[in-house]
């Protein structure tokens, strides 16, 4: 992004302004001390940063380069750590946090706005130029931070030099005045110093690394700095410092949230009780290095869960963390992390799960039925570990990069998990196929083009401002967290790399990929490169990078060749069987709207037992019938007891309902919305496009009732619908 772009940004757009200039100073570590109040609904906190100066910016290669694990990734405390890591080049690339010295009040890669300041658009955009921080007018230097939705109340430098223990890192060498005491300028060089000394202790120090870490985070402060927050960004100086090296190296910020925040979010949980989800992780080193860490292939977990599902989660849940790790281990190696929390978060949870080191959030939609939805989301969540967090995308925008692989692995996982055979797996995912290309034919339809593409930002995806500010196309669009277009494309866009070499061999690569570029950050072209190094003949058989994002990344839609290939889905087993049993329906259909009794219709029909997939395409095919019959309507639901199906199946389910007015199951749709929120937003739009007056009372009571404690995205995205 170049400082014209910068200059008109609007931030009443849709694009997610990041405004940290991490070209001139990077967040290395940081230790957070929270405090929260239940009583105001808000989160008191002091975050130390230590921070180093960006030396390598402008001439960073496209590819982050060789590091390893980030601070995140760690070995519990019985484990050896393995050999010892560059911490510069693991700096380079290490989170988001590290990469954009990020401090907005967040959960997730969640970040929201807004600010409350006084600033006019015009204003705000003015000030997002990296040329202040050139220094070249002799104005005092500005560290940058990407901040939203908190009050800054203080920030300070602190002094190291103060910390208990601290004694044995300053070096003999450096001249005091006649009482022992450092020069104030002497000071700044000793502070600077200690602080490089202990930034760049070795992986195998990672112990001693961590306590000079605390005690200096104890230490007192040494002056306050001013500060300036506006809409997006937390900015501080020190007068007189003008450039980045001279800057302080570690920072004590005191802030608290807002009480209505968007990010942080106040809710009760299914008891009742006020609850706010909150994680943290040990230290590293990296566990791709150690050899007790390779072959362990079930991590520690533990599960929580309220009162009220505790039960459900002890039957459904608990017993497949341990089976879908142990699949995950079989495909791609060592787990990232040394262990992991299983949290069931309430129906308001914005979606059906979420990856963050060391802890999943499940929506309570997943125990719903059987174990099918919850073993397939689990999966899901638990290749983001790899994918997502071991590895992350540097550029925000390329979020197929964690969801498009995460999709793609939730079926191998789970294949692998029920120990099914080649065949039996190869079927599963077919099926699974022909669902996700009926969804994603759907949304291509009804979104816009350019919410469609896998690299919006095409040639510039990467790509920053000289200071380090840059936007994320669309990341402020709510609707966009409701479309899966980067999941299923991302997904489709892999099975055609899948089906050019094998499976087998495709996965051996994804091995070699997270063996290579764990612990960074990366661009599509970084695993592009890679793969097609790997399988080099693919280049003699017409497939290249520039043909990739020709067809796949850089544009909306899908290529007409792969769209030929889906005919063959048609010839599965499991999707015939579906088939055969929705012309048995649809035949019941027509004699039911002809009279004929019901001993006769039930002596000329046997239905066949469905899976879970196979049930939720059999819906979706019956929603072609023009018109179903209540009584129809009625035997579906009885006999595959659709009422107690998972979230899917009750989805699909609760669409019937809705097109044919079966008033007799508004009480499923009423439920549905109420306890499965985060797939309930296509039913508000079903429901208000039926034009019914009794539908569309019920959408206006469900929205009454639930919109306090909605997540903001599903809410604002009702409201538009029904208001």
């Amino acid at each position: 992004m170049n400082e014209n772009t910068e200059s008109t940004l609007d931030p009443n757009e849709d694009d997610l302004p990041l405004m940290a200039n991490a070209g001139y100073m990077l967040v290395r570590h940081y230790v957070l001390d929270l405090t929260v109040n239940f009583d105001r609904k808000v989160i008191n906190s002091t975050i130390v940063l230590f921070l180093e100066a960006n030396q390598e910016h402008k001439k960073a290669p496209h590819s982050v380069g060789t590091g390893c694990c980030p601070s995140s990734q760690a070995l519990s405390e019985t484990e050896q750590p393995g050999p010892s890591c560059n911490p510069i080049a693991r700096a380079a690339a290490c989170s988001s946090v590290d990469k954009i010295c990020n401090l907005s009040e967040h959960i997730g890669n969640s970040v929201t706005t807004v600010n409350s300041c006084n600033h006019s658009n015009k204003e705000w955009a003015s000030g997002i130029s990296g040329t202040r921080e050139h220094c070249s007018d002799g104005a005092d230097f500005e560290l940058v931070l990407d901040c939203c939705d908190l009050v800054v109340n203080k920030v300070e430098e602190v002094n190291v030099i103060a910390a208990a223990g601290i004694e044995k890192l300053i070096r003999v060498d450096m001249p005091k005045s006649e009482n022992g005491i450092y020069s104030q300028r002497l000071q700044s060089d000793v502070q600077r110093n200690v602080v490089e000394d202990i930034l760049g202790l070795a992986a195998e120090c990672w112990q001693e690394q961590h306590h000079y870490y605390l005690q200096c985070s104890q230490a007192p402060g040494c002056g306050e700095l001013q500060f300036q927050t506006d809409m997006w960004s937390l900015k501080i100086k020190k007068p007189g410092v003008q450039t980045p090296q001279d800057f302080p190296r570690v920072l004590r910020i005191c802030y608290e949230t807002k009480p209505e925040g968007g990010s942080v979010r106040w809710t009760k949980d299914q008891s009742g009780s006020v609850s706010l989800p909150s994680c943290g992780h040990p230290a590293y080193p990296c566990r791709f290095q150690n050899t007790t860490a390779q072959a362990q292939d079930c991590i520690p977990f533990r599960v929580f869960a309220p009162d009220c599902l505790k039960l459900r989660s002890q039957e459904i849940l608990f017993p497949l963390v341990a089976r879908c790790l142990a699949a995950a281990h079989c495909v791609l190696g060592t787990h990232p992390f040394s262990r992991v929390d299983v949290l069931m978060v309430p129906a308001s949870f914005s979606s059906l799960g979420m990856a963050s080191p060391h802890i999943i959030f499940l929506s309570q939609s997943v125990l719903s039925g059987e174990k099918h939805l919850c073993g397939v989301r689990l999966c899901h969540e638990i290749a983001h570990a790899w994918f997502g967090l071991a590895i992350g995308a540097r550029d925000w925008t390329e979020e197929w990069i964690s969801e498009g692989f995460a999709t793609y692995l939730e079926d191998v996982f789970w294949a692998n998990a029920q120990k099914l055979s080649e065949e039996a797996a190869k079927e599963q995912q077919q099926l699974k196929s022909m669902l996700r290309w009926r969804r994603l034919q759907d949304e291509l339809q009804n979104s816009e083009e350019e919410l469609q593409v896998l690299r919006p930002n095409k040639e510039s995806t990467g790509e920053v401002s000289d200071s380090g500010a840059t936007i994320v196309k669309h990341g402020l669009n709510p609707g966009k967290t409701f479309m899966q277009v980067h999941y299923l494309k991302g997904y489709f866009f892999l099975h055609y790399l899948e089906n050019r070499v094998g499976q087998k061999a495709f996965l051996k690569f994804f091995r070699l990929f997270v063996e290579r570029f764990h612990g960074q950050l990366i661009l599509s072209q970084d695993f592009l490169h890679m793969f097609m190094a790997n399988f080099s003949e693919l280049r003699s058989q017409g497939l290249s990078m520039e043909a990739i994002y020709q067809n796949w990344l850089d544009v909306a839609g899908l290529p007409k060749p792969f769209v030929d290939d889906t005919l063959k889905w048609t010839e599965n087993r499991l999707v015939c069987e579906v088939q055969d049993e929705v012309a048995k329906w649809t035949k019941f259909n027509k004699k039911d709207r002809k009279g004929t009794s019901k001993r006769k219709r039930n002596d000329m029909v046997t239905f066949k037992e469905l899976l879970p997939d196979q049930l939720v395409l059999l819906l979706e095919l019956l929603f072609a019938v023009k018109s179903l019959s209540s009584r129809t309507l009625h035997w579906l639901q009885k006999h595959y007891c659709l009422r107690e199906q998972d979230a899917e199946v009750r989805h699909r389910w609760c669409e019937l309902v809705i097109k044919h007015k079966h008033t007799v199951a508004y009480g499923d749709l009423i439920n549905f919305l109420e306890q499965d929120q985060a797939m309930g937003v296509y039913l508000y739009g079903e429901l208000m496009v039926n034009e019914d007056a009794k539908q569309q009372q019920l959408v206006h009571r469900c929205f009454t009732k639930l919109q306090e404690e909605m997540d903001p995205s599903l809410q604002k995205v009702v409201a538009e619908m029904i208001l």
